[in-house]
């Protein structure tokens, strides 16, 4: 017999707190990962700095028991938004993959938004997967003016249209 597993479940809503978001994405379990070799090291050399944030949308993942677990920055971009993500190591996987299709479902229910795009690294495989997971495709693939640890990188854009959400 095989056991059921339960789907994981991540609440999605709308936040106006950008300390907080901007928070989440200085918070070294997320921004090592985020970063290329012109950020600093030390995202503390960030916090407490003026930081001009080309404003957008934050929309925080909740966790079932309404622990925050993550964010999702929403750039305007000509007929929708490029879509950022933060989210700490309790929201990772199944889980992960499950909060940005809420995060998706929300745009699309709530702004006139043609397409939501990000993008990808060619050094991590994990973020292609994970935008390929929650229905993007590849739109198109060119070089990062910036090396990640010393070496040149590929920024491959991805893309979902409102249509091709199910």
């Amino acid at each position: 017999m095989i056991a059921e597993i339960a789907s994981p479940t991540v609440s999605i809503e709308r936040t106006e707190d950008a300390e907080w978001a901007l928070s989440m994405f200085l918070n070294r379990d997320i921004y090592e990962a985020m970063r290329d070799d012109a950020c600093p090291d030390d995202p503390a050399k960030l916090m407490g700095t003026k930081i001009d944030l080309p404003g957008g949308i934050f929309l925080k993942a909740n966790l079932e028991d309404g622990a925050p677990c993550g964010v999702f920055w929403l750039l305007p971009r000509e007929g929708g938004y490029e879509a950022h993500t933060a989210l700490l190591p309790t929201c990772r996987g199944a889980m992960a993959v499950c909060a940005a299709k809420e995060a998706i479902r929300w745009v699309f229910d709530n702004t006139d938004a043609r397409e939501i795009t990000s993008y990808a690294w060619s050094d991590t495989p994990q973020v292609k997967w994970f935008c390929r997971s929650v229905g993007m495709t590849a739109r198109n693939t060119t070089d990062w003016p910036n090396t990640r640890s010393g070496r040149p990188v590929k920024i491959t854009y991805y893309g979902i249209r409102r249509e091709e959400v199910k």
